[in-house]
């Protein structure tokens, strides 16, 4: 994780970074501290590798606002980035990174060997239909044919120009930093660590919020706790279990109105709710990685060494993983 980097390795610990086409997982409101903690992570004079698949500068907003068969099919949630936008995050991130030569496209490159993909996918056919898939079934028609549609859609979207695939490097400048301007950047230093609650809110915000709710500041305490077994891999998942089990149940308990009507819909609402919640999108909140989907809930798929992603049955699942869910 990107963001555990700095806290785990220290600032300043490597002089050259490299991400090859990850940063389209990464999500626009999160570029800044994408950048932050690349910064936080480079000697002076360092520099980063960014190999990143773009959209024109011209057409960043509006591509961003909306969506595509890339977003709603292949990866959801993801978010491609514009050259215009990179240097935007570096400034918003308060980093000390810049452009360092020009940026080189391999978007054309990229076109030729999307066209590769889709010859040797296609005469493969006959093999891929029998592979057992996820779902226990060999991959079907549908499947067959979205990939192809796959392959020659962004094979085409290369080719036009409508998208690209930029190589960037940038420098950190050698910045002398001291007294307020050190004490600034360490004020702001990255700790992915603590932004999954790993070393933070341990504690209520007051004695009297304490005091007040009692049961709450118990839950909350041993909530953080168990989050800093479970990152170092040392809370059995019978106790992880248990405690989301809890947590859920206090959650509950505080959304309850009493009303069977009003409660049957606020939960409807939040189910509906997650069948077109973008994955790629990070709050504070969230679980280690970068998805928008409640930390607990991703132990009940992932065990308490919970690790990158999760994913939920499509329509077309095999029936018997449908009964199996209940």
């Amino acid at each position: 994780d990107y963001r555990d980097a700095a806290s785990t390795f220290g600032a300043g610990y490597f002089s050259k970074v490299v991400s090859i086409e990850m940063i389209e997982a990464v999500g626009h409101e999160f570029l800044p501290g994408y950048f932050a903690a690349i910064d936080e992570c480079l000697k002076p004079g360092g520099l980063a590798s960014i190999q990143a698949i773009s959209v024109p500068d011209g057409r960043y907003e509006t591509y961003r606002k909306g969506t595509d068969f890339i977003r709603e099919r292949i990866f959801p949630g993801s978010n491609l980035v514009s050259l215009g936008e990179i240097k935007n995050a570096c400034a918003k991130g308060q980093t000390s990174l810049a452009f360092h030569g020009e940026p080189f496209s391999v978007g054309v490159s990229y076109a030729k060997t999307l066209n590769e993909w889709r010859v040797r996918f296609g005469a493969q056919e006959d093999a891929i239909r029998k592979e057992v898939s996820t779902f226990g079934d060999g991959f079907d028609d549908k499947f067959l044919r979205q990939w192809h549609y796959y392959f020659a859609y962004c094979e085409a979207g290369f080719e036009s120009g409508h998208i690209d695939n930029w190589q960037v490097c940038l420098k950190k400048e050698a910045v002398v930093e001291t007294g307020s301007t050190k004490a600034k950047r360490t004020a702001r230093s990255f700790d992915g660590d603590a932004l999954h609650r790993g070393r933070a809110g341990y504690l209520p915000a007051s004695v009297a919020e304490a005091v007040a709710n009692p049961r709450a500041a118990l839950m909350r305490l041993a909530v953080c706790g168990a989050q800093r077994l479970m990152d170092q891999g040392r809370l059995p998942d019978s106790l992880a279990r248990l405690g989301i089990r809890l947590k859920l149940a206090q959650k509950i308990r505080e959304e309850l109105t009493g009303d069977v009507e009003k409660d049957m819909a606020t939960k409807l609402t939040f189910i509906e709710g997650l069948k077109s919640m973008p994955i790629a999108i990070c709050t504070a909140e969230a679980n280690e990685q970068h998805y928008e989907v409640p930390a607990e809930l991703y132990h009940l798929w992932l065990g308490p060494r919970k690790k990158y992603s999760g994913c939920r049955y499509p329509e077309e699942a095999g029936k018997h993983l449908r009964d199996q869910a209940g």
